[in-house]
């Protein structure tokens, strides 16, 4: 099940209509999935490089590789490359704890290592993508798979951190500000906790909600409200840059979020 040609879709319905009876870790073979990680994955950490070296016959020969196609082929589904992405974040964070993947991975922590891992596992959900294209087995893998996959907050942050809240009442709580300075962290933004949170109180919105991100979409709209004071105090400030800032940072909290939710299962 993938996207509709030029229709906009929600993450959460689409996770929802792929998933539809839950996710489940024990719904998949994920014997060669474990074997590729476990044959490749030291070397793939060491060496960015691997990918642009492979031939064809490598490819064809990798377990994962296909693992992903059979299971595509089979099913017309790309569940089972959303089963890789779950256990790739577990071997980040070690938060899923997925019998027979081993955990988290101390090496993983070393931003080096991490990227050029993950750069082969996004080369081959690219290959196997190929491979459904040129022998007309179905619609590509989805945009959204691939964001997953480059998700730093999937990776990084633990599942069970809440980092969205779908119905969050400004005022009625404090934000969890550690939540807050890892997100910011992770996704290496220009900002600080402080500077998110006076955003925040001068919006009257908790950032990463369904009203924040309302807000954020007709921040010119809100922004022309401020009063002469906040105007001037924000004087330095622009707002459109503001407001792709606040756009990027509430899509990746909310994909992450949306993720985590359905692997959870």
């Amino acid at each position: 099940m993938n996207e509709p040609v030029n229709k906009p879709v929600n993450i959460a319905e689409w996770l929802g209509t792929v998933f539809s009876e839950g996710f489940s870790d024990d719904a998949f073979d994920k014997s060669k999935l474990l074997q590729g990680f476990d044959d490749y994955m030291e070397r793939e950490m060491a060496d960015g490089r691997i990918p642009s070296k492979w031939t064809d016959t490598e490819l064809q020969w990798d377990p994962i590789c296909n693992a992903l196609f059979e299971h595509y082929s089979q099913t017309q589904t790309e569940t089972l490359a959303w089963m890789m992405l779950k256990m790739t974040s577990d071997r980040v964070h070690g938060q899923w704890r997925i019998q027979g993947n081993g955990g988290r991975r101390v090496k993983l922590d070393e931003w080096q290592n991490r990227r050029n891992w993950l750069f082969a596992l996004k080369a081959r959900l690219g290959v196997v993508d190929g491979w459904i294209r040129q022998n007309d087995s179905g619609a590509s893998y989805s945009r959204f798979l691939f964001e997953g996959l480059s998700n730093p907050i999937v990776l990084l942050i633990s599942p069970r951190a809440v980092v969205w809240e779908e119905d969050s009442v400004y005022g009625r709580m404090e934000p969890n500000l550690k939540v807050y300075q890892k997100i910011i962290e992770v996704l290496e933004l220009p900002i600080s906790t402080e500077w998110l949170v006076s955003m925040e109180n001068l919006l009257k919105v908790r950032m990463f909600s369904r009203e924040g991100q309302e807000t954020v979409c007709n921040l010119d709209q809100v922004w022309s409200t401020l009063s002469k004071k906040q105007l001037k105090y924000w004087s330095d400030t622009n707002p459109k840059a503001v407001q792709n800032l606040l756009s990027h940072l509430q899509y990746q909290v909310h994909q992450a979020h949306c993720i985590n939710r359905c692997l959870m299962g």
